[in-house]
């Protein structure tokens, strides 16, 4: 397994030098950080502009950029203090103070070219469910974080951890026999950045959009995904465009792009759009990123017009169009539109679509923040059917790009937080979902194809036995320093028709703890 693993952080560690202060380039947030809570906390009190929110993983100085000047202006609420000291090196750097103080390093030596930085991570969660033994619920991890900066604007870094990775001995040579712990690295990029002009290549997460349970397109919930992206940002206007790899056995690959308009600090709209393609030839269109993806397919299928040519370029293409919008005195709006097909062929083929609509409070000097979200996803939606010849399901790693739920679902969560001191809050939570039978990988197939089984037209309602959660939780969150959380959680789970098979309600309890030591 060591010789699969990525050499860069090996290879730098053995050149670390000794420690000295030269210039530090950019870094991304991580999208699942419990910082991350901190930060859209931050936007609906209006101390950040809303794109943080829509337009991929921030960097880290320009959040210290946008803070600094409100903080010293106005230190404001808990989520405000956490949120200093999780960004404690970039505001020191910022305000030209020298001293090491909180959130440095754990190795910060000077190389020749660059400067090396290491940092531990951990990540422990587990869950009980009543009648069922403890388990965990997403792999522990005992991690390290490493980057080289090259110089302001060019940093190398990567993710390794040792854990337990659900499935892992189906794809690696495990460390310890008849177990999934394996060495395996979380991302690992190549990273550029300026005033206007972001660059990355490697494997990590992205998320499009101002959801908070997940993006309808894009979600930081989804594997990482190798891939290479660009992000031009203006005042008003913002672009990003990745192109990536879902699957180098099948060779199936995506693309996407996201055009941002900010007219006003308080209304910010977005467009963005995928295609999931099986590769083949030269994907320079896709690569460009400004070239509409269903243009694409019909340049490419122009060049094929042999027999059976057109049919071996097509794509799975979504759009997701979203409108935010930020008052000081009603909070935080926001609706996202997922079109992945309007039907427009005939009148049996089912429109697939998904549509999000939040609104989040939190005032500045009372402690507490009030959210509540609705989603819909349509059933058959981010699959499609091409005669099997494209494998196009909008899915990696046999889960979704887009919603964490998939398809057939309708959902609504209610939270409510209260923070009793910087370092520690309460949450509360109630979800009701509601899950049809439909699962990712089954398309709309039609009549002809079926003979005498067509498959249903009517998308917008839950298909088969539905099943029905509804789930109360109530938690305590405790974070003495940035960048260490622990959050221990007691559930009542009420299921109905679980798993999508005939069954009363029944009243299950779980409760959860997790311990993170991250960036």
């Amino acid at each position: 397994m060591l010789k699969r693993a990525s050499p860069t952080l090996l290879a730098i560690c053995l050149a670390a030098g000794t420690a000295a202060a030269g210039a530090l380039g950019p870094e991304w947030s991580d999208l699942r950080s419990p910082a991350w809570r901190d930060l859209r906390t931050a936007v609906v009190q209006e101390a950040l502009p809303l794109h943080v929110l829509t337009f991929g993983a921030p960097l880290r100085r320009e959040l210290a950029r946008s803070l600094d000047p409100i903080l010293v202006r106005e230190p404001g609420s808990s989520a405000r203090r956490r949120l200093e000291r999780e960004l404690a090196e970039e505001l020191r750097l910022r305000r030209g103070e020298a001293s090491p103080g909180a959130g440095a390093p754990w190795v910060d030596r000077e190389l020749d070219p660059g400067r090396l930085r290491l940092r531990p991570t951990l990540d422990l969660a587990a869950r009980w469910n009543e009648g069922t033994p403890p388990g965990w619920t997403d792999g522990p991890r005992l991690g390290l974080d490493g980057t080289l900066h090259l110089d302001s604007r060019v940093t190398l870094a990567q993710h390794l951890f040792v854990g337990r990775v659900p499935g892992g001995r189906r794809f690696a040579d495990a460390l310890v026999a008849h177990t999934d712990l394996l060495l395996l690295f979380e991302s690992a990029f190549a990273g550029y950045a300026s005033d206007r002009l972001e660059l990355r290549a490697g494997r990590f997460r992205q998320a499009y959009g101002p959801g908070r349970s997940g993006g309808l397109l894009l979600s930081p919930d989804a594997a990482p995904i190798d891939q290479i992206e660009y992000a031009l940002r203006g005042r008003s206007l913002r672009f990003r465009a990745m192109y990536g790899v879902l699957s180098a056995a099948t060779d199936r690959r995506v693309a996407m792009h996201r055009l941002e308009w900010s007219p006003s600090e308080r209304w910010l709209l977005g467009l963005s759009e995928g295609a999931a393609f099986q590769g083949g030839g030269a994907p320079n269109l896709y690569l460009l990123g400004f070239v509409p993806y269903t243009l694409v397919e019909r340049v490419q299928g122009q060049d094929a017009v042999e027999p059976g040519g057109v049919d071996s370029v097509r794509n799975n293409v979504l759009w997701q169009l979203d409108a935010t919008f930020r008052s000081a005195r009603a909070g935080l709006f926001w609706s996202s539109l997922l079109l992945d097909d309007v039907a427009t062929e005939s009148s049996a083929m089912p429109s697939r679509l998904g549509l999000q609509l939040g609104w989040e409070l939190a005032p500045r000097t009372r402690g507490w923040q009030l959210a509540v979200e609705a989603v819909k996803v349509w059933n058959y939606t981010y699959s499609v059917f091409y005669q099997s010849i494209c494998p196009c399901d909008w899915v990696h790693q046999g889960t979704a790009i887009g919603y964490p739920g998939g398809p057939d679902l309708e959902q609504v969560e209610l939270s409510l937080e209260q923070s009793v001191s910087e370092a520690d809050a309460v949450e509360f939570r109630l979800l009701r979902q509601s899950k049809g039978e439909g699962r990712l990988g089954d398309p709309w197939i039609p009549a002809p194809v079926l003979g005498d089984r067509p498959t249903s037209s009517d998308a917008s309602r839950l298909s088969g036995t539905v099943e029905q959660i509804l789930r109360l939780e109530c938690a305590y969150r405790h974070e003495p320093f940035g960048g260490l959380a622990s959050r221990v959680g007691i559930a009542a789970r009420w299921a109905e028709n679980e798993g999508n098979l005939g069954a009363p309600w029944r009243l299950g309890w779980e409760t959860t703890v997790r311990l993170s030591a991250h960036r």
